[in-house]
């Protein structure tokens, strides 16, 4: 008779009372805790609702959760009702929290050992087996339940292979992109699309249409049915989708309303917000934003929605519980974090950027192009970054034949006569290709559309 795996129900039961007391808790664990390091079955749904509850910005309690854990499947009287959620509660120590989270994922690293002792008994009693594949199945299993695991180790061959069919698609297509294409031509092939595992940041002066350009990204992925997650720390999910919409259509809601004709777009609002529904695109706006939140939400919504891409608007606002205190410390290692966020889930990161608060314009001749290091904590950024993006609004520049910066009043200026901005579009960090100065325009008649000229 085989032994029973290693568990612990009473843990389990405990962390999730934690969390029902404690819901802070789960900004904390949501990016190292998941469903299947749970042995009884009923509590990995459980905790699955409650990282969907956070995912969805929903309040984690008895009524929400109970509601939750039966849309995803499972049957309250298995666990006793509303009253048997109500007492996973009882008795629960809120400083023993961290503990019992350890105790759970202790057992499920045990559980993964005494599988791979199984699975190597088999194989060493089975004469058909290849040994050298046997001890590699093995020893890949032992090493993905190590907390420090080699698992993004390549040896030649398999980077070999990987660039071959990577050269291979350029062979058959000198002009594909193999990365995400956001359908901007020029950005796209110095970029080579958006890389999976890459992170790119955006960066400007405040008023330099970041989020738009941003959304713009997210717009255009979308409607190519490319399934995307979009964290927004300065706007509300509602204001996002009426930015998305407001591309949809072209019509720009606000100037609109002001001229009294926004009744007359009425049908192709309605047609473009149908259109919207039915985007591939989730808007989390929970604020403030802890690094291991976004970890966990990414790591669930990839498994369960198949995301393709991550935009966080703004990495500025995102935080870390680890160095609350060092602001040069919290934001490296929150860099860091998107870069081992990116790689780790194979999608690409963009991510928008402050500068710093100086009159940078007057300073360098109000040039055309922000420099990489001008961004707030450049440092971090730069370096885990592997696409930088500068914003600028611009106009020619007579003297030079060139562009220049704008000023405030010809910002204004040029949006009232106009309805459209000149952007130029430096790209300051190209790991894998050239820096580039592209020429963009924001049509704010059209909804405040991007697009490249």
């Amino acid at each position: 008779m085989t032994d029973p795996a290693p568990a612990d129900h009473a843990a389990e039961r405990r962390l999730l009372g934690s969390v029902l007391l404690m819901p802070s808790l789960v900004d904390q664990w949501i990016g190292s805790l998941t469903a299947d390091q749970f042995d009884y079955k009923l509590h990995g749904l459980l905790w699955g609702s409650i990282s969907d509850l956070v995912i969805d910005n929903q309040p984690i309690k008895v009524d929400t959760l109970a509601r939750r854990f039966v849309q995803n499947g499972g049957d309250l009287a298995d666990i006793g009702g509303t009253a048997g959620l109500a007492d996973l509660m009882s008795g629960v120590d809120s400083g023993e929290a961290d503990y019992w989270r350890s105790r759970v994922m202790e057992m499920h690293r045990r559980r993964r050992l005494l599988s791979a002792g199984r699975t190597a008994e088999r194989l060493a009693q089975n004469d058909s087996a290849d040994l050298d594949a046997s001890y590699a199945k093995v020893q890949e299993m032992l090493l993905a339940g190590l907390s420090a695991s080699p698992e993004g180790t390549v040896d030649a061959n398999a980077g070999v292979d990987a660039v071959i069919d990577r050269l291979r698609q350029y062979l058959d297509d000198p002009d594909k992109i193999t990365g995400l294409e956001i359908g901007w031509p020029a950005l796209d092939i110095e970029l080579d699309g958006l890389q999976p595992g890459a992170v790119t940041t955006v960066y400007g002066l405040t008023g330099m249409f970041k989020s738009t350009f941003v959304m713009n990204i997210a717009h255009a992925l979308a409607r190519q049915g490319i399934p995307g997650l979009v964290f927004t720390t300065e706007m509300m999910a509602a204001q996002v989708f009426e930015m998305i919409i407001g591309f949809e259509t072209g019509v720009n809601f606000r100037w609109a309303r002001r001229a009294h004709v926004l009744g007359q777009y009425r049908k192709d609002i309605e047609d473009a917000s149908e259109c919207v529904r039915d985007f591939p695109l989730w808007v989390n706006d929970r604020s403030p934003l802890d690094i291991s939140f976004i970890q966990g939400v990414v790591t669930r919504m990839k498994k369960t929605r198949h995301i393709q891409y991550v935009i966080v608007d703004l990495v500025d606002k995102v935080g870390t519980s680890r160095y609350r205190d060092s602001k040069t410390e919290s934001q490296s290692f929150i860099m860091e974090s998107m870069k081992s966020l990116a790689k780790a889930a194979n999608v690409p990161v963009v991510l928008t950027s402050h500068v710093r608060k100086t009159d940078w314009q007057l300073k360098q001749q109000r040039k055309a192009y922000l420099p990489a290091e001008e961004m707030i904590g450049s440092g971090g950024k730069s370096a885990d970054s592997d696409n930088t993006l500068g914003l600028m609004l611009v106009t020619p520049d007579e003297n030079s034949g060139g562009w220049r910066a704008m000023d405030r009043d010809e910002i204004i200026e040029a949006s009232r006569l106009n309805g459209e901005l000149d952007m130029m579009v430096a790209i300051t960090k190209n790991r894998f290709g050239d820096q580039a100065n592209l020429p963009f325009k924001v049509s704010l008649r059209n909804g405040r559309t991007v697009y490249p000229v």
